[in-house]
């Protein structure tokens, strides 16, 4: 060990004496003299460092090639150190030579995650040996129990395979990374393959990660995610659901200012409460109320007409008044105007026979702000369940998935149950995983009797759902 310090010790002081070019040298002769296998790796390693710093490319890839791994050490953090130095000189090659030889050396996640990564710098040449490195890296990654290289090597896999196969295929693979295991980066990355996704359920859970990024993040990343958003929902058209157009609302509410998201609503009708146009189209235009209705959804939409009084009129003027009174004053960010709103409406409802559209899309806005408007909004769900009702505008389906994330499985499933009576596949499988969900937790409590009737419910909702 002395003497392998003392050799060491010479050439770094040759470095340090006369420059990277001479260490190179040093290096590079200890290397093939060296006493140990450890001064050989160490010296191999260095003498690379000096050939990138010295600008000699052929000798740093001549050395890079000459590695096979040294005994009695732990060289992995070395080698990756010294790998994305290759890298960032422009010796992708070389660096991917040296980490090859490592990662066949010591098999470790770590190293064929690096030789993924390098293989990705190679761009179209690299790209399949990136994939199967990356496939690697998280399986060995599983087995050593580094999730957060799982994960990252993962999510690099996906990102390779839309290169290569197209985003849907992609998508496929990123449903198994879980946002928390990567970085804010990662997670936007993360969202943007999901939202390429065949399954809705995918592409809401890639909103679902935007969300969460604009609600903790600066002000830039609050516009990017809500360009992502806006920009998804654009491309889906008429083809956006009810749950994808939900949680676009609510990256908005986080990622948009309130003419931005007005903005927005303009040009995507399915988000519905951002847009309270969209809700008086059934109205009759011909009469005095729709006429009213339409003027004020034109204020709403253009910054103004939150302090417009409504004029005389049936219940269901004034039920569609106070439904766009909420839906601004969400829009908005005004939680005291909108808990105000919500408790008006609430009150009207008890006198009223039916509901009109527009308290549906108040509802489900209103249920994802916390708090007291939150709370208000679930007590006027509870009333207008009792009620009549036109169906929302998209669907019951939409409601119930508002529902069930304000945690009110109750009110969530008896709006479903009017999904599922007026022919709504989306309310039916929503049902059906409600159901299916409460009969495996009556088995885990070992509430047997429960467990079965819960679980024969979701067996004869499926029934229904395949017919």
């Amino acid at each position: 060990m002395i003497l392998d310090r003392v050799a060491l010790a010479a050439a770094e002081r040759v470095y340090a004496s006369a420059g990277a070019r001479a260490g190179l040298y040093a290096f590079d002769a200890l290397a093939a003299k060296a006493p140990s296998p450890r001064v050989r790796g160490e010296a191999i390693l260095r003498a690379i460092e000096c050939a990138v710093e010295a600008g000699a490319r052929d000798d740093a890839a001549r050395l890079a090639a000459s590695w096979t791994g040294a005994p009695g050490a732990d060289w992995d953090a070395r080698v990756v150190a010294v790998s994305l130095a290759l890298a960032g000189a422009g010796l992708v090659p070389a660096a991917l030579d040296l980490a090859r030889a490592e990662s066949r050396a010591r098999p470790q996640a770590r190293l064929a995650y690096l030789v993924g990564r390098l293989c990705a710098e190679l761009g179209d040449a690299g790209r399949a040996d990136a994939i199967a490195a990356f496939a690697e890296a998280e399986e060995r990654a599983e087995r050593e129990g580094a999730g957060a290289i799982a994960a990252h090597a993962r999510l690099r896999r996906a990102r390779a395979v839309a290169e290569a196969e197209g985003v849907a295929a992609a998508a496929e693979i990123a449903k198994g990374v879980a946002a928390a295991d990567v970085g804010p980066n990662e997670s936007m990355q993360l969202a943007r393959i999901l939202l390429g996704a065949r399954s809705r359920f995918a592409r809401a859970t890639g909103l679902g990660h935007l969300e969460a990024l604009a609600a903790g993040g600066d002000r830039a990343t609050r516009a990017r995610c809500a360009a992502i958003a806006i920009a998804h929902g654009e491309r889906a058209g008429d083809a956006l659901s009810a749950l994808e157009a939900d949680r676009i609302a609510a990256v908005l509410k986080h990622g948009a200012d309130a003419p931005e998201r007005r903005a927005a609503a303009a040009r995507l009708p399915q988000l519905g409460g951002r847009a309270p146009a969209v809700d008086v189209a059934d109205v009759a235009a011909r009469t005095a109320e729709g006429r009213a209705l339409v003027q004020r959804a034109r204020a709403l939409l253009g910054g103004a007409g939150r302090n417009m009084r409504a004029p005389a009129g049936s219940m269901d003027l004034e039920l569609t008044w106070l439904a766009h009174d909420v839906c601004a004053a969400v829009a908005d960010g005004d939680r005291p105007a909108a808990a105000r709103a919500l408790l008006a409406l609430t009150a009207r409802c008890r006198d009223a026979t039916r509901v009109p559209r527009p308290v549906w899309t108040a509802i489900t806005l209103a249920t994802a702000v916390p708090g007291m408007v939150r709370a208000d909004a679930l007590a006027l769900a509870a009333r207008a369940l009792e009620l009549r009702a036109e169906a929302p505008a998209r669907g019951w389906a939409s409601v119930g998935a508002a529902l069930l994330r304000a945690g009110r499985e109750d009110l969530a499933e008896a709006a479903l149950r009017r999904g599922l009576a007026a022919g709504e596949p989306a309310a039916e499988r929503a049902l059906f995983e409600i159901a299916r969900s409460r009969g495996w937790r009556a088995a885990r409590r070992g509430e047997r009797d429960l467990a079965l009737a819960a679980l024969r419910e979701a067996k004869r909702i499926a029934a229904g759902v395949a017919k």
